[in-house]
């Protein structure tokens, strides 16, 4: 006898339409945990050694690196290499790519800034200006033998009185401490002198006298107190003294002595053929 109704021997197999949606999911979340582990694998070779930069940190990325290598080698040598492989090999390759270029991106930018930040704290030493003013070309003029211990190029701080100035040596590089004069050529009088130096100092040593010849010792986002009927004087730009300019260098001209060309005025020096633009910081 015929059976019209033939038993049900194993459970029934599920949909294509679902068997579909379940290896798409599997997929899904194996390409989330690849890009999960691409994201912190990439951290982990870049941040430690890049930030931190101390040993342990450089052997925290060297591990990080074996291991990725060694993960991958597994990924790659199974033989399971389905659909749920490859979307988790995906993940991890595409997290991993855009997290070391969002990293390099975001270092690079903190390294800049801070850099930047560096320099306007400073405010001196790699600026084109403050390099300009070391070097004022024809500002330094031929002259003799060194005379009391000065040589030109070197720079000076003026102290004592108007009737018995004392010449300081001091540096010359960018610094609060720079000295507010160079000397830009030493004479046996002041009329040996260009016309045009911004000051001049007579020494008188061993029964001998000689002239030092001034210019004002300008760096670059410091600030000197000329004008003042005497001497000039390194101070903060903050400074308002009763008498005097602080001054501070915003521009060097060269091959010219017209201080018209200066947005806010400035020093021309019309024998040698340079002027240095001011901003001044105080007014009187």
């Amino acid at each position: 006898m015929s059976d019209d109704n033939p038993s049900v021997t194993g459970a029934a197999a599920a949909p294509a339409w679902l068997r579909s949606a379940q290896q798409f999911a599997r997929a899904a979340v194996a390409f989330i945990a690849g890009g999960v582990l691409g994201v912190f694998g990439a951290w982990g070779l870049i941040f430690p050694a890049a930030v931190i930069s101390t040993r342990p940190a450089v052997f925290a990325s060297i591990a990080c690196i074996a291991l990725l290598v060694l993960g991958a080698v597994a990924v790659f040598a199974t033989r399971r290499r389905g659909f749920v492989w490859r979307a988790a090999i995906a993940g991890f390759v595409i997290a991993g790519l855009i997290t070391v270029v969002l990293l390099a991106w975001v270092l690079g930018s903190f390294t800049r800034g801070m850099a930047k930040l560096d320099a306007a704290e400073s405010g001196r030493g790699s600026s084109p200006l403050a390099a300009d003013l070391q070097n004022i070309p024809g500002q330094l003029q031929a002259s003799g033998p060194s005379a009391g211990g000065y040589t030109v190029g070197s720079c000076v701080n003026l102290s004592g009185s108007r009737a018995s100035t004392t010449a300081i040596t001091a540096r010359c590089d960018a610094t609060d401490a720079a000295g507010a004069y160079k000397v830009v050529a030493i004479a046996t009088s002041a009329t040996g002198c260009p016309s045009d130096v911004d000051q001049v100092n007579f020494q008188k040593r061993d029964q001998t006298g000689y002239a030092l010849c001034l210019d004002y010792n300008w760096v670059a986002s410091s600030c000197l107190l000329v004008n003042t009927g005497w001497k000039a004087e390194r101070v903060s730009c903050d400074s308002r003294p009763a008498v005097g300019v602080v001054a501070r260098p915003t521009d060097l001209l060269v091959s010219t002595a017209d201080k018209k060309r200066c947005a806010n005025g400035g020093i021309d020096h019309p024998v040698r053929k340079y002027t240095v633009c001011i901003a001044r910081q105080n007014a009187h």
